[in-house]
């Protein structure tokens, strides 16, 4: 059978979708077949990479329906012109010489002379004359787009933040505020160490730069050759920078984040493992080697001496990797006494653990940080020297990449399979964490893939929602196999598509047949010379024909399994992630590269066929929410606050008040200052003691259940009761998996949650209910700062309270009359209004940030205390437990497992030390909570300290009459930046 390899789209194909595939047919296989050839015409087909026409959305007609061409003919019927009609009107080309065919008279002429085989009546012809110098004039046409396809011009989510209106918005608020900084530097004031203007005029340089924040993360986890690294160059646009080979047979997979800056170059960082790690890291695999090598021969079932061995060859082939050339007799590694070993790598790694700066490099072209991140993450080949993976525990890479330019950062992540256990705990802690997380697998084995099993069988467990699937090389599908694995009317689509293929590749040949005789002939007759030209365009037109017919056999095979295998993971897993829906996506980086570089026009439907589009666009959607919130927050708060600031400045420059009305300002805006510092005071607010109410109420509601300890202990040990009366292979197999594991017999089983479950059972609606109460005080708390607004404007006389308004007369000539006073004391008003009502606003977004990491953090604890998985805390607490037990061999290895896991079970201090950490972290994450809650408060009491001086500060007068000339333009400029911040503000509407 022939191997077809073709390129693979998103699911979301509807111009040759699948119809009425039943979930359980069998998907073709993609297994052990070889490339084919360009001639294949029989059972499957070749994709050719070549230039991709525009395509029908139908399939072609059955061959039932379809007139096959004659054998090849012979060289007299050749050169006579005959030929069938339905080939002549294949090549038809609606033109005469004096230019295209316009009315259908013309059209019914062409087509009678294309029947007749008259190609000498060119009153409607289907080729232009032939010159009088036997070559044929070119037509000339409209030049066609030749430059390649633009990520950046890429369709963008639905979501108003990519709206051109709100872009442009975003460019124009920047621009506004680049304009008001260049206002505000025209004069030496702003240079004053001291001067009000330095502040304001530093503030708007800042806020002529804003970007938005970069909040978001995605993270890619897959076992290691499911083309991971390929999909991460493909979503990167950079061919070639994350590895995707490694010569070293130790190498594992670091973390990799891939980070935004706006240079063109590439950067990366590197971030060690510290001291302790390595240690703890060399005591585990040198246990690993030593049981295996020394104890190797009396393990009887062959799935432990399995597990053990590939342990045992991982911690040698690190060993070799961290001390290449020190390493000559690993001997020593056995024969010496486990602690004088462990002591002797220790030391080695300390002595040649590198410094992170010697793998910090700036400044990178492609190539160079290709290269660079290859030998940090390889063994070196053919040298002494150490290698550098060993020690490192992360990797930034810095790049200009459009996908991350919208507030993204993309991490490469180990499988959760991976046998070193730092870098999977690593990577299940990274999970628990990031925004989003999409699983890669190979779409061959995606309804089976262990990896993608793990990673939903965490979700599940820790309560996540955020789990999607990639599947990648989905070009890789047999035509031939499809269409027997397939039934009924998709089968029969498949057949056609096929035959389409052949029957063109028929034509060519036959074609090719006919320009042969010619080649053998150098003495043509001009009329045969035009024959031989006539051939040349007909066998251009079917080998384009012929790709046109390639292109829709494969995008319809294609699409077709994607919704196959779509639907069936989406069956799969939905209910394991706590939305009950999980995204699906179908890609081919292959596809996407040979189509990357075309025309756009050309080669966009290879590119959307690769899927890779579809993945970067719902990537990017993932930052749509808080880039909007964020860049509201710009345009409708930090700018006009700012812009109010600006305003007092200016005013404050041109009032004539006495010392009396100066003196009464400040008692005002004094009274004022006090009474939102009481506001938000931590001695009788809400807001400065949240963090002592939510530990007292954690003490109460939640701690207090460790009165059932002794309960706990007990169902636990019942537990180990259970698992002791299995065969001795099956309890083995759980130790040396930590507990998590499924055999035949037994099913799936965790031992973790099962010593936990009295515990996870009494603690669960407590904590619950404490994270309502929570909620029902931070909403306290979201009202006593909306509060403070109004207050204030109560107290600035806006409702009541006339003697306020003596405040404003610091702006008031005395010498105008009453009504006069009255409107510009209402004018006066504006600025200072305007200003504490946003600064309110920054303080209440600020505080909503606080609390959301608060909360998120809490639901990571939550999964830390109260789930078994491998990083939980009891599996933290039971993970020297299982190691002990792994050590164990021979004659009465299981009687002696048995002992070390019910010793650990019987001992309540287990479950104090649980809820000791619990208590601690929880403790932890409040302080900081408060530490954020009250450094957003001091900020805002700052910047209102700030606004207020401008107004009650005899210098900020002096600073602003100092030269009356700025003062104008600055108030020019303000008065032109706020009618402008009012339209943008109404372009971006309710966003």
């Amino acid at each position: 059978m022939t191997r077809v390899r073709i390129f693979q789209a998103s699911g979301s194909a509807t111009d040759a979708g699948p119809s009425n595939h039943n979930a359980d047919t069998p998907l073709p296989s993609v297994e052990g077949a070889s490339p084919g050839t360009s001639s294949d015409t029989g059972r499957s087909v070749a994709f050719r990479r070549e230039d991709t026409p525009s395509v029908s959305v139908s399939p072609p007609p059955s061959s039932s329906s379809r007139t096959e061409p004659a054998d090849t003919p012979s060289s007299s019927s050749r050169r006579s012109g005959s030929s069938s009609i339905d080939v002549n009107l294949q090549e038809l080309r609606l033109g005469t010489p004096e230019g295209p065919l316009t009315n259908l008279a013309d059209l019914s002429a062409a087509t009678i002379g294309v029947a007749q085989g008259s190609d000498h009546v060119r009153a409607a012809s289907l080729t232009p004359d032939p010159s009088p110098g036997g070559r044929r004039r070119r037509r000339s046409s409209p030049a066609v787009d030749q430059s390649p396809h633009k990520v950046a011009d890429e369709q963008l989510p639905e979501d108003a933040f990519f709206s051109p209106t709100f872009q442009r918005a975003i460019a124009d608020a920047k621009g506004l505020m680049g304009r008001v900084a260049e206002a505000l530097g025209s004069s030496v004031i702003h240079e004053e160490p001291d001067s009000v203007m330095k502040r304001l005029h530093g503030e708007s340089r800042d806020l002529s730069r804003y970007q938005g924040p970069q909040s978001r993360t995605v993270a890619f986890v897959g076992d290691s050759g499911v083309g991971k690294s390929s999909l991460l160059n493909s979503l990167l646009d950079f061919p070639g920078l994350a590895r995707t080979s490694n010569s070293g047979q130790a190498c594992t997979c670091v973390v990799t984040e891939y980070h935004y800056h706006e240079a063109i170059h590439f950067d990366v960082e590197v971030e060690l493992f510290s001291e302790e790690d390595i240690a703890d890291q060399l005591a585990e695999m040198l246990q690993f080697y030593r049981h295996y090598h020394l104890h190797g021969d009396e393990i009887r079932e062959d799935g432990e001496r399995r597990d053990v061995e590939e342990l045992a060859n991982l911690a040698r082939d690190t060993f070799r990797a961290m001390f290449q050339g020190r390493l000559e007799d690993e001997a020593f590694l056995t024969e010496w006494p486990e602690d004088k070993a462990l002591d002797t790598l220790k030391t080695w790694a300390l002595e040649s653990r590198p410094r992170a700066v010697h793998a910090n490099i700036s400044e990178m072209t492609l190539q160079e940080c290709s290269q660079h991140l290859m030998k940090i993450s390889s063994d070196p080949i053919g040298s002494q020297a150490q290698a550098f993976w060993p020690y490192i525990n992360k990797v930034k890479v810095f790049s200009k990449a459009f996908i991350l330019s919208k507030g993204l950062i993309l991490v490469d992540l180990p499988g959760l399979r991976d046998l070193n256990s730092a870098r999977r705990n690593i990577t299940e802690r990274f999970l628990l964490e990031c925004d989003e997380i999409f699983v890669i697998c190979n779409i061959g084995r995606a309804i089976t893939d262990v990896g993608v099993a793990s990673v939903f069988e965490l979700a599940e467990k820790a309560q996540l929602s955020n789990v999607g699937i990639i599947c990648t090389r989905s070009d890789d599908i047999d035509a031939e196999e499809s269409r027997r694995d397939w039934k009924g009317e998709t089968a029969r689509r498949v057949r056609d598509y096929m035959e389409a293929v052949q029957t063109a590749q028929r034509e060519c040949e036959q074609i090719e047949a006919e320009l042969a005789d010619f080649a053998d002939d150098d003495d043509l007759l001009e009329e045969e010379r035009d024959q031989e030209r006539e051939l040349h365009r007909r066998l251009r037109n079917t080998v384009r024909r012929k790709k046109m017919r390639q292109f829709e056999l494969n995008r319809y095979l294609i699409t077709t399994r994607n919704e196959v295998v779509t639907t069936r993971l989406r069956a799969m897993y939905a209910s394991r992630v706590s939305t009950g829906d999980i995204k699906v996506f179908c890609t081919s980086n292959t596809l996407y590269w040979e189509y990357r570089s075309r025309p756009r026009e050309e080669g966009l439907q290879g590119l959307n066929l690769s899927g890779i589009l579809a993945v970067r666009r719902s990537c990017i959607a993932i930052v749509a929410d808080s880039q909007r919130r964020a860049a509201t927050r710009y345009i409708r708060d930090q700018i006009p606050a700012l812009l109010a600031q600006l305003q007092l400045w200016v005013q404050s420059g041109a009032g004539t008040a006495g010392a009396e009305h100066k003196e009464a300002v400040r008692k005002v805006l004094g009274d004022l200052e006090a009474a939102i510092n009481e506001l938000l005071s931590p001695r009788i607010s809400p807001v400065g003691s949240f963090g002592k109410m939510a530990r007292r109420d954690f003490e109460n509601t939640v701690y207090c259940k460790r009165r059932e300890i002794t309960n706990w202990t007990r169902a636990a040990q019942q537990a180990g009761r259970v698992w002791g009366g299995w065969h001795w292979a099956s309890y083995a197999a759980f130790c040396r998996n930590f507990g998590d594991h499924c055999t035949a017999v037994i099913g799936p089983r965790n031992w973790n949650e099962e010593v936990i479950e009295a515990m996870s059972r009494d603690l669960s609606e407590p904590f619950k209910a404490h994270t309502a109460l929570l909620e029902e005080e931070w909403q306290k708390i979201q009202e006593i700062v909306e509060a403070v607004a109004e207050d204030a404007l109560d107290m600035l006389g806006m409702n009541s309270s006339q003697k306020y308004e003596v405040i404003f007369t610091l702006f008031v000539e005395t010498n105008v009359t009453e009504e006069d006073e009255s409107q510009e004391v209402s004018v006066a008003l504006t600025p200072l209004t305007q200003a504490l009502t946003n600064e309110q606003h920054q303080l209440m977004s600020n505080l909503e940030q606080v609390y959301a990491i608060f909360m998120a953090r809490l639901q990571t604890l939550r999964t830390n205390a109260l789930s078994g998985i491998r990083t939980s805390l009891i599996g933290q607490a039971l993970s020297q437990t299982y190691r002990a037990c792994n050590m164990e061999y021979g004659t009465g290895s299981h009687a002696r497992r048995k002992n070390i896991m019910d010793r650990a079970l019987g001992r309540e201090a287990l479950f104090d030390n649980l809820m000791f950490i619990f208590k601690n972290t929880y403790q932890t994450h409040v302080t900081e909570l408060q530490r954020g809650i009250d450094t957003a408060v001091d900020e805002y009491l700052n910047v209102v300290r700030g606004t207020l001086d401008i107004i009650r500060d005899e210098n900020v007068a002096e600073e602003s009459e100092k030269d009356p000339e700025f003062r104008g333009r600055v108030e020019s400029e303000v008065a032109s930046a706020q009618a402008t911040i009012a339209q943008i503000q109404i372009a971006i509407g309710d966003a």
